[in-house]
């Protein structure tokens, strides 16, 4: 298995300021969880804020704001996605694997545009590293008693 300690901070952070501004990205985040996440709910609103995810990785802060600006910022939809795709080809690149990135390829595939002909190999590349990072092998129970660290354990299994 290759090793997986390398994590999104390799790549430079992602100039979302190239697509919109600070004040439409503060109303573009909190609309994922409102319209997006709730018909297939793949992040923990309660772990995965606009902090956490940027700290943790751009990609799936950028996916995050790119498909949530699908519906409420559609005019700075293109831009975002350009700059996913461009992260996503530095991630293939540096050979980058993490659970961030199997979400961010979730978030995005399942949004994607009508004529994206690319879903199956990134959903597929999301499966791959599902596997490598173990995430299909069943977490320590009982969980612990404090909801933030049962619920990281939990969005750690995916």
């Amino acid at each position: 298995m290759r090793s997986t300690s390398r994590n999104f901070s390799d790549c430079e952070p992602p100039q979302l300021h190239h697509c919109c501004g600070v004040k439409e990205l503060i109303l573009v985040f909190p609309s994922y969880f409102q319209r997006l996440n709730v018909t297939v709910a793949v992040l923990d609103p309660f772990i995965h804020t606009p902090s956490y995810c940027r700290a943790r990785s751009p990609f799936l802060f950028t996916a995050i704001l790119t498909v949530a600006s699908k519906t409420v910022r559609t005019s700075v939809y293109p831009s975002c996605l350009i700059l996913a795709n461009r992260l996503f080809g530095r991630i293939c690149e540096l050979g980058l694997v993490s659970l961030e990135i199997v979400q961010a390829l979730n978030v995005l595939t399942h949004w994607k545009k009508a004529d994206d002909m690319s879903s199956w190999t990134r959903i597929g590349l999301a499966i791959r590293m599902a596997q490598e990072l173990r995430l299909n092998v069943r977490g320590k129970r009982p969980l612990p008693g404090d909801e933030r660290q049962a619920r990281e354990i939990l969005v750690s299994k995916f």
